[in-house]
């Protein structure tokens, strides 16, 4: 949450970042472009939900739930994170990659 704050105007984006994070996830399955289709669109909402319900359950229940559960929660998490940088730096990455005239 600190780097939130260190970001300066680039925080603007984190709003936009987070709502296309499930786009990488998809991205590991299936050819994404920035635009997504209205069913990748559908399967986001379907992931955001299932991501943040994970969360709030890790969160809410960690007093009261055995600690094999609680780790199962966090490592889907874990992964979930995960393959959405690798699934958007695989597929959208190298489209925004500016080569220039490097000599």
């Amino acid at each position: 949450m600190l780097s939130i704050t260190c970001l300066g105007p680039g925080a603007l984006f984190v709003p936009i970042v987070v709502m296309n994070a499930p786009l990488g996830i998809l991205g590991c399955f299936q050819k994404i472009t920035v635009q997504p289709t209205p069913d990748q669109t559908a399967l986001m909402v379907i992931i955001h939900a299932v991501f943040w319900t994970l969360l709030f359950t890790g969160l809410a229940a960690r007093n009261s739930l055995p600690p094999k559960w609680l780790c199962m929660i966090w490592w889907i998490l874990v992964v979930a994170l995960i393959m959405s940088v690798t699934g958007c730096a695989i597929q959208i990455g190298p489209g925004l990659r500016n080569e220039g005239n490097w000599h």
